[in-house]
């Protein structure tokens, strides 16, 4: 009987053990391959934080201060400047061009994944404050 429960625990700790390795491997596997791909990333966040400026500015134009916009409007395009400011200084960091020697590349590669969890924190806020500056919009249009 006790031999029986010695090897029912053995298995239990040998199944513990391989679903430990397996996860830590899924980690290394993403880590990775967002490593892999962060310089295509990291292009597309810029293309689209270009986007997202020039269409503040079109709306900064349109509800200018002769116009008297309300502070939620004010507040909310402020919001949005420096969620753009705080994503563009990270990525500052993390750009990878084709001047950089192969292991800088791997380099900045690496540690544009390891940037991967602050930037969505900073993309989370930015989504907020953009969605924020459709409702003031739509409040100073009526």
């Amino acid at each position: 009987m006790a031999e029986a429960l010695g090897v029912t625990a053995s298995a239990v700790g040998v199944i513990g053990f391989a679903g430990q390795l397996a996860q830590s491997a899924a980690f290394c596997y993403n880590f990775f391959k967002d490593a892999r791909d962060a310089p295509q990333d990291v292009e597309k966040l810029l293309a689209e934080l270009r986007d997202v400026t020039t269409l503040l500015q079109g709306v900064a134009a349109i509800y200018s201060p002769r116009d008297s916009p309300d502070a939620n409007l004010e507040q909310a395009l402020r919001q949005c400047q420096q969620a753009i400011k705080a994503i563009e200084a990270a990525l500052r960091t993390v750009r990878i061009s084709g001047s950089l020697t192969k292991g800088r590349r791997w380099w900045r590669q690496i540690k544009a994944a390891l940037k991967r969890p602050g930037l969505a924190k900073h993309l989370e806020s930015l989504g907020r404050s953009k969605a924020t500056l459709v409702q003031a919009c739509m409040n100073n249009s009526r």
